[in-house]
This record gives structure tokens, sequence and C-alpha cells, in this order.
């Protein structure tokens, strides 16, 4: 049949298959395309589909909220997929486009979650925000989206300050402290306390948590019994952001009390059973402080009874209470007596203590013994040398007395002094000491005594030239030394033995045991 029709008829049966198999192609394609959208399909239905489980907007906790503050926004997200999905709260700043993103949740086939994501703003004011739940690979329901709005109020402002504290020996310090916090939401706050001594670095002490409602809250701190002189409280906010402007600091200078010197015991043994006199020896003292409070730096001092000298000296630091300090103390040179009375004393600028040691001594034999008793030849020669001294300002007293200038030796009566001062002619001189104006009668000749600085000086007569006040005459003075200070303790102005005057016996005469030397001891 081929070969019959020939050529042409061989193109319509060619042509014919084309037509069949391009149907045959055709009808294959579509059902390809059937089947694909049935594999298509059921992969669709194995993907998770997440749909809001009851409100469609989302929780907001945390508020009333201040700037600084974290909020938590939350919603409920089901899942009525076939599979397991994983959903994502982001959350936007519609003002200045900061994201905000909780951690993803995974959410099995069935049942329902809690997505949230924090939320933080450093505006006060109403902030407005977009929302919506995100998940790869899942099918999210279009009412899993919106918009919402807070308000953000101010910082919150703290302050605290100490007001006033009182130190007793029952209840030790106790600060009187204020606290501080402005209106809005409850606040966790940590209070610090530090203590510091001699402007030295803040020492750690205690720490308070306090949970703070707004307004202001008076606390009292009780802090025993520290060694210090300022106490420094600083207020911390727990967690949160308060105003820069807060106070959260303060500082208050405190003053401990003295140990009751009554409770300050002191203990002293000597080196030797018996020392001998003009030897060295040492002395062992133990202070013992057993009150509560610290003692005050000071001196620790042995002091001869007799004559009050002072045989050995220490400075002292402060002593805590219950403690007790043991010091050697050198006696360079043993008085010279057979009991030997001594006084140690433990003094302070506030305080003092002291006790009396009695030691038996052994006098040094020199090889002879004298004729009298030593006692009453040293009480006559001291009567002899105030004798002799008394003598002696008398005498100086009198001769340096400055001439009269009256011709008679009887005393004039009121008028005729006043009508012969009238006729009496003066004249006016400069004092070379202290250049005072004084008026003299103008035909004086010789000493004149300057009534403000109490200086003699010589007086020439009129016309003739008097000494320059580089040739000033020995001035009277007082023949008496005289020493000053300002406790107990004081120098010999003749050889500076350092010796004890009581100073509320002041003024008072006094005599040195070593040089002999009497002198005025005064306050000063």
């Amino acid at each position: 049949m081929l070969t019959k029709m020939g050529k042409k008829g061989s193109s319509c049966i060619i042509f014919s298959i084309m037509l069949i198999s391009s149907f045959f192609s055709i009808s294959i394609s579509s059902e390809q395309m059937i089947d694909d959208y049935r594999g298509f399909s059921d992969s669709n239905n194995s993907f998770a589909n997440f749909t809001s489980a009851g409100s469609s907007t989302v929780a907001i906790s945390g508020e009333p909220a201040h700037v600084g503050d974290e909020m938590i926004a939350s919603i409920l997200v089901s899942n009525v997929g076939s599979n397991n999905g994983v959903a994502n709260l982001i959350i936007e700043n519609l003002e200045d486009g900061i994201s905000h993103s909780g951690s993803p949740v995974e959410i099995s086939p069935g049942s329902s979650r809690e997505v949230k994501a924090p939320i933080t703003s450093q505006e006060q004011g109403s902030v407005s925000y977009r929302w919506w739940i995100s998940s790869n690979g899942s099918h999210v329901n279009a009412s899993l989206s919106g918009e919402f709005s807070v308000e953000v109020l101010p910082r919150q402002t703290i302050s605290t300050y100490l007001e006033s504290y009182d130190w007793s020996p029952s209840e030790g310090l106790v600060l009187d402290a204020s606290l501080f916090l402005s209106s809005g939401a409850s606040r966790p706050l940590l209070l610090d306390i530090f203590i510091s001594k001699d402007d030295g670095p803040l020492n750690h002490l205690q720490e308070y948590t306090i949970e703070m409602d707004p307004g202001r809250r008076n606390l009292q701190i009780f802090l025993g019994n520290p060694s210090a002189d300022s106490v420094f409280v600083e207020l911390s906010p727990i967690e949160w952001s308060p105003n820069p402007t807060s106070l959260n600091y303060s500082t208050l200078t405190v003053n401990s009390p003295s140990a009751d010197p009554s409770l300050l015991d002191i203990e002293c043994t000597v080196s030797s059973l018996e020392p001998t006199s003009g030897e060295s020896v040492r002395m062992k003292v133990n202070l013992t402080n057993n009150d509560n409070f610290q003692s005050p730096s000071g001196k620790l001092r042995i002091v001869l009874s007799s004559d009050q000298s002072i045989l050995a000296e220490s400075v002292i630091p402060p002593i805590n209470p219950g403690v007790s300090v043991s010091y050697e103390m050198v006696i360079q040179s043993w008085p010279d007596s057979e009991i030997v009375q001594l006084e140690i004393i433990w003094s302070s600028e506030e305080s003092s203590s002291s006790v009396f040691l009695s030691v038996q001594s052994s006098v040094r034999d020199d090889g002879f013994a004298l004729p009298f008793d030593i006692s009453s030849a040293l009480l006559g020669a001291l009567s002899g040398i105030v004798i002799v001294l008394t003598g002696r300002l008398v005498w100086r007293a009198t001769s340096s007395r400055t001439p009269s200038t009256s011709e008679s030796g009887i005393r004039k009566t009121r008028i005729e002094r006043e009508e012969h001062s009238a006729n009496v002619q003066t004249r006016e001189i400069d004092c070379p000491f202290c250049e005072q104006r004084l008026s003299i009668p103008a035909e004086h000749d010789g000493n004149a005594r300057c009534p403000s600085c109490s200086m003699q000086f010589n007086v020439a007569k009129m016309g003739e030239t008097t000494s320059s006040i580089d040739e000033k005459p020995e001035a009277i003075e007082n023949e008496i030394p005289m020493s000053f200070s300002t406790d107990d303790i004081l120098e010999c102005p003749g050889c500076d033995q350092t010796l004890r005057v009581p100073i509320e016996k002041r003024p008072v005469q006094s005599r040195c045991p070593v040089c002999k030397l009497e002198f005025l001891a005064e306050k000063g």
C-alpha cells in the first residue's frame, strides 16, 4: 500500500503517525502533571501549620514600665499541621525600626505553646510596635500578626542619706539612714556599707537586699564596734536602671568612744630582783584593754614618784578591745635609793591610767660613809640658795631704781605738787627699746624707765647726744627662769631634763632634781 500510493501516500502515513505520537505524548504529559500535583498536595499536608490558640493579639507583662525596663510580649500558638514546627515571635519598634526576637519554640502537631519575646524601650511616652510569628518551612496563619502600643514612664530616682548615728557601749554603732524611691514600680535594691580609718581604703562591712516600695523609708543599721572614723553607704539597683541624677551614696564621719580608763590594766615586772643604783634595768610592761572600745594612741611613762622625773618613755599605738600587748622599757640609770617608788602611766589626750610599783634596790657602796644626814644637808643647801637668790633680787631692785627728780625727800602736798608740775618744763623722748614717746623733765639727766616695756635706759641732758639704739644698756630682767608647756610634762630651763609638774598647780615654783635649778613652771 505504501508502494502503490507512492511518496505522497507515504507522507500521509507518516503524518498520521506523528499526530498519533503527538497525541500519545500529550496524554502522558497530562497524567504526569496530575501525579505531580497529587505529590505536592501530599507534601503540603506533611508541613506544620500554625494558628492562634486563643486571642489573636499579644499579651504584655511588666507594665507599668519605665525607660530601660524589660517587658515581655507573648501569644499562644497552636500547630494544626501533621509535623513538628518551630515558631518565633518578632517585634519591631515602628519609630526606630529596631526588632526584638524571642527564643524559637518547637510545637508538636495538635499542641499549643506560648511564644514570647522581650521588649526594652529607651524612650518615654507612647511607643508603637508591629509583631508577627516567623517560621521556616511551616505555614503561618495571617491572624498571627498585628500591632500594639505601650506607655513607657520616665526612669525612677533613688537616693540615700546618712542622717545621724549613736555609739553606745550596749548597742555599739547605730546608723540612721534615709532611703528614697520615686513613684512607679517597687524595686529590688542592694545596700552596701563600708568603713574606713584615718583616710585609709574602704573596707566592705555589710550588705542588705531591700525590696523598696515608692516613697521614703527610714532604716536603722547596727554595725557593732568597728575600728572606723567614717562610714560610707551605697544603694545599687538590682537588674534595672535608675535615673542618672540619682544620689545613691552617702558618707558620715563618726567618733568612737574612748576606752574607760578603769578598764585599762597595767602590769609591770622588773628584770632584776634587786636592781643596783646607777645600772641599766629592763622592765616589762603588759597593757590590756578590757573595754569594748579601742584605746587611743598615747604614751607609756615610768616616773620616779619622789621627784616626778621621767625615767623611761615609749609611744603606744591604739589597742583593740580584749587585746593585751607587752612592751620592754629600759631605765638607763636606776635611782639611788633602797626602796624605789615608781609610777607607770598609760596616758592619751582623752584619758590616762596608772599603777604604782615599789622596788627593793641595792645602794652602791662607794667605800666611805658621810658623817651627816644627806637629806638634811641638801635641805640646808637649798635654803641657803633661796636666801642668796632672794637677797640678790632685792639688791638688784634697789640698786637699779630710777633716781627721783625731786630735790626733797619729804613728800609734798597735792597742791604743792600741782603747782610744781605746772612750773616744771618737760621734753619728749623716744624709748630706744619700744619707741614709746615719753615725757620727762627738761633738765633731767640720768636713768629713766619706760612704763610700756619696763626697760631702763640713760637720758642725757638737753642738747647732749644720747646713746644709739645699738648701745642699749642692760635691762633689768627677771632673774627667775621660767618653763612653759601645755601638759604635765615640761623641760628644765637649765639642763633640759624632762620633769612632770601637774598643770593644775601652775604657776608654781619648781626645782630640778638634776641641776638643782629653781624655776617658775607656767602654762603655755
